[in-house]
C-alpha cells in the first residue's frame, strides 16, 4: 500500500465522500479498536484536522492519518511485543526513513508528485538493481546521494542478516532498549542519520494520551 499514491489519485468527488461520511473510511479493526479505547469516529476526525474539512489545504494531514492507520499504530505494537518478551534478549532496531530525493525510484514508478517519504520507500534502494530491470530505471551515479543511500542501507541489513546487529563495527545504531518507559532509541535514516528518541505520549499516532489532551 502506497500512501502517497493513494493520495497523488484523490478527486474532488472523494473529499466530499470523506467530509460526509468519515466512518466509512475506517476498516472494521480501526473501528474496533478506537471503540475498545472509548474513541469516537468524531473524535478521532478531530485528532488529525481539527475542525477542517478533508481539502487540498488538509490533503497532508489526511496522508498522516491513513500512515497512522496501516502503519505506524501497528510498527509500534510490534516493538512492544517484542521488547517486552525479550526472545533470547535478541535486540529490536527500530528506524524511520526520512531521505527524500526527487529521483528515487518509488516517486518515478508511482509518479509521486506531494512532498515526503512514502511507505516502502526503503525497499526502492534496498532491490534497487531488481526495481532497475523490471521498471527500466537508469543505473544510479556512483557520486550521487542515492547511490550512497543504497549502499549504505544495503550494508546495514546484511550486516543484521549476518550478525543480528545493523552497525556492528560502531554499535552506532541503538536498539530499543525497552518500552515500560514510554522512550524508544530510533535511527533516523537520512543523508546524515542520526540516532534520535521519542517519548510514546507525544506521538500523533498515541491515540490514547492524544485524546487526553482534547
Amino acid at each position: 500500500l502506497n500512501v502517497f499514491k493513494i493520495i497523488s489519485d484523490i478527486s474532488k468527488e472523494d473529499f466530499k465522500t470523506i467530509n460526509s461520511d468519515f466512518k466509512s473510511t475506517l476498516s472494521p479493526g480501526c473501528l474496533s479498536k478506537i471503540s475498545k479505547m472509548s474513541i469516537t469516529v468524531e473524535e478521532l476526525r478531530s485528532l488529525y484536522f481539527g475542525d477542517k474539512a478533508l481539502s487540498e489545504e488538509t490533503l497532508m494531514n489526511y496522508v498522516d492519518f491513513l500512515s497512522d492507520v496501516f502503519f505506524c499504530r501497528s510498527i509500534m505494537e510490534v516493538v512492544d511485543i517484542q521488547t517486552k518478551l525479550n526472545n533470547n534478549n535478541k535486540a529490536t532496531y527500530l528506524y524511520q526513513f526520512s531521505y527524500e530525493s526527487e529521483t528515487s525510484p518509488m516517486r518515478k514508478i508511482f509518479d509521486i508528485r506531494i512532498p515526503g517519504v512514502s511507505h516502502s520507500e526503503d525497499l526502492g534502494y534496498l532491490f534497487y538493481s531488481s526495481i532497475m530491470k523490471n521498471f527500466g530505471l537508469s543505473p544510479l551515479a556512483v557520486d550521487s546521494e542515492d547511490y550512497k543511500m543504497m549502499n549504505g542501507l544495503t550494508q546495514m541489513w546484511t550486516d543484521f542478516a549476518k550478525t543480528g546487529n545493523p552497525t556492528p563495527i560502531t554499535n552506532f545504531w541503538l536498539p530499543v532498549t525497552g518500552s515500560q518507559s514510554g522512550k524508544y532509541n530510533y535511527l533516523n535514516i537520512d543523508t546524515n542519520s542520526q540516532m534520535k528518541v521519542f517519548s510514546k505520549g507525544e506521538e500523533r499516532w498515541d491515540w490514547e494520551e492524544k485524546k487526553n489532551k482534547l
